[in-house]
This record gives structure tokens, C-alpha cells and sequence, in this order.
């Protein structure tokens, strides 16, 4: 998946839609085939529970999105210098392929709040680091035959994409820190029951 991901991200660059076609074709094709790979396999293991890898890949947050942000700026630099090619392709594999996974056993065991918060983090790892990797491109040169007016288009369509996906995922951090606050409330008023020292 790392180089369909990144021809996205310089057929953006340029504005090459053969290149987006073909790259947008290849990503769809090799998550669908990661999908369904996932779901033969967990079809055939006897152990379907929900697990803290997983758990913690089905509630991403806006912290998510930065990581994936800072990453992509980082691959896209490392590929455009030609330094630590393997070391890029395997850092956006784990931020693409473990979400694949876990959608992949949310369809095998119907549940849909693990197959939309892993699709949700796919979704957030592969747009973000496609568009970070056309803005990274464009700063350094490629894509320079194109008038202003594309780069201005190019510009709303990555702060659009950002901004889209930060409302699912503010609205996920502000859950997971309510949760956080309530817990520690819950925790503090049924200790005031218990002497110095008990543990819950």
C-alpha cells in the first residue's frame, strides 16, 4: 500500500489524473484484498475477542490525525531526498495496515463499532498522508507547470479534507476524555466508602 498512497499524493501533486486513477485503483484494490484476508482469517480463528490492539484501534482522535500529519511530512521528505526508502514503506504500512485489519474483524464478527472507528482511522492515516505528500511535492518543485489558480485549488482541497475529517475526530477526543473525568469521579466517590489503602 505504500506506493499506490504515495503516487496518489504526487498525481495530486502534479494533477496527473492518470496517476490518480491508477494509484486511487491500486489503494482500493490492495485494501479490499487486506480486508478480506483479515476476515478469512478471523473466520477461521477460534479466539474472536476484542483485544487492547484493537480496542485501541477503534476510537481515533485528533491525535491520530497529527501523528499521520507529522509522518507523512517526514515520509515525504525522506522519499523526495532518496533517504530511508524501506523505513518510510514501513511506517505507512503500520499506519495503514492494522486499521485494515481490525475493520476486516469487524465485518467478521458483525460489529460495527470496530469496523467504522478502524475504518474512520484508515480513512484519516490515507488521506493525510496522500495530500501531505502532494503539499510536501509541491514545496519541492514538482507539480511547477500548474498556475497559481490549481496550487490555490490544491491548498482548499487539503485545509477541506483536514477540516472534514477533524470534526469525527475532535468529537472522539472529547469522548475518550469525558470517559477519562467520569471514571476518575466514579473511582474518587467509591473510594470515600473504603479506608486509606483499599484498592478498587
Amino acid at each position: 500500500l505504500m506506493m499506490p498512497i504515495i503516487g496518489l499524493g504526487f498525481g495530486i501533486a502534479t494533477l496527473d489524473f492518470h496517476e490518480i486513477r491508477r494509484a486511487a485503483t491500486a489503494l482500493i484494490l490492495g485494501a479490499a484484498i487486506a480486508v478480506a484476508l483479515s476476515v478469512v482469517l478471523i473466520l477461521l480463528s477460534p479466539v474472536q475477542t476484542i483485544t487492547s490492539e484493537i480496542a485501541g484501534r477503534t476510537q481515533p482522535t485528533l491525535f491520530d490525525l497529527l501523528v499521520a500529519l507529522l509522518s507523512a511530512i517526514a515520509g515525504g521528505y525522506a522519499l523526495i531526498r532518496g533517504r530511508g526508502g524501506t523505513v518510510v514503506g514501513v511506517a505507512i504500512a503500520i499506519a495503514l495496515m492494522p486499521p485494515l485489519v481490525v475493520v476486516g474483524f469487524g465485518i467478521a464478527t458483525w460489529n460495527w463499532v470496530v469496523f467504522s472507528g478502524a475504518l474512520l482511522l484508515f480513512l484519516t492515516n490515507a488521506i493525510t498522508i496522500a495530500l501531505t505528500a502532494a503539499l510536501v511535492a509541491r514545496c519541492y518543485g514538482f507539480g511547477s507547470h500548474l498556475s497559481p489558480h490549481h496550487t490555490g485549488w490544491q491548498l482548499v482541497l487539503f485545509a477541506v479534507a483536514i477540516g472534514v475529517l477533524s470534526i469525527p475526530l475532535g468529537a472522539g477526543l472529547r469522548r475518550i476524555a469525558f470517559e477519562a473525568v467520569a471514571q476518575r469521579q466514579v473511582r474518587d466517590a467509591l473510594g470515600e466508602d473504603f479506608p486509606p489503602g483499599a484498592r478498587l
